[in-house]
């Protein structure tokens, strides 16, 4: 069985997120969703260990949070069915 982590949050911490994330959703907001977003990554940033600091570097440094590239390979014919079909759309 493996040991999972915990961490302890602040009860008002959390109810902070929660509301900012409202805010952030609201149509009526004063500022942009942004601005929002910012103040819940710093408030929960502190809440990270030294590790996991470290991950969310790699994790921007290596650009994860982009999808996978698809590559055609324009030899097959398949691919090229695909490619022109692409381009049509545009």
């Amino acid at each position: 069985m493996t040991q999972s982590d915990f961490t302890q949050m602040y009860s008002e911490d959390l109810l902070d997120a929660v509301k900012l994330c409202n805010a952030a959703l609201a149509q009526d907001s004063p500022e942009m969703p942004k601005t929002y977003i910012v103040q819940i990554m710093n408030m929960l940033f502190a809440y990270l260990s030294k590790n996991q600091r470290k991950e969310i570097e790699r994790y921007l440094a290596e650009k994860e949070y982009l999808p996978p590239l698809k590559l055609i390979d324009p030899n097959e014919v398949k691919a090229t069915v695909a490619a022109s079909d692409l381009l049509k759309g545009l």
